[in-house]
């Protein structure tokens, strides 16, 4: 057991880059408690890509497999996974669908990880739910954005996140008394 304890905010633009980084910024901390979320850059679709996604679904859900496999390998006992908020992106893509139709797919793809890993699932999305037009809007930064989250929305954000962390550190904290 880690003689400190550690808890990882693992955040990158894509899954492919997260990988990449997972060794340097995750691996040689050896966190107790790791939060992960990606989806929104993996699921968009540039005209560059020519409609396909900038990670196709079988890759993202095998990069968080991995991350979590590694993860567990380095010592992380406790790993929450989290679905993305919505997005007011409601313009077709180069794939003819919006931003936010490809997001619904990624966090159910999310969801199914974090079932099939058995690690804590943190359903921001279901967060969000009950908030449309102007109240979401409130949430996330303005025209032309309306991707990234407000003050507002990074508040209830971290309220939605809280719970969970609170729960692992305190299950960890009670696993190293026990050592």
């Amino acid at each position: 057991m880690h003689s400190t304890f550690l808890i990882a905010a693992f955040l990158e633009r894509q899954t492919r880059q997260g990988l990449e980084r997972f060794p340097r910024d995750v691996q040689v901390l050896e966190p107790h408690v790791m939060t992960l979320q990606f989806g929104l850059n993996d699921c968009n679709c540039w005209d560059s890509d020519r409609g396909l996604p900038r990670v196709s679904e079988a890759a993202y859900r095998a990069n968080l497999f991995e991350m979590i496999e590694r993860a567990c390998s380095f010592g992380a006992a406790h790993i929450i996974l989290s679905t993305n908020h919505p997005t007011l992106r409601f313009r077709p893509l180069a794939s003819k669908q919006s931003l936010e139709d490809r997001r619904i797919v990624y966090n159910e793809i999310v969801r199914e990880v974090a079932k099939v890993s058995k690690v804590t699932l943190c359903d921001i999305d279901q967060v969000f739910v009950d908030m449309t037009g102007d109240r979401l809007a409130a949430m996330l930064l303005p025209e032309p954005d309306v991707l990234h989250l407000s003050e507002m929305g990074n508040e209830k954000y971290a309220d939605a996140i809280f719970a969970p962390i609170i729960k692992s550190v305190k299950q960890i904290i009670e696993e190293l008394k026990n050592d």
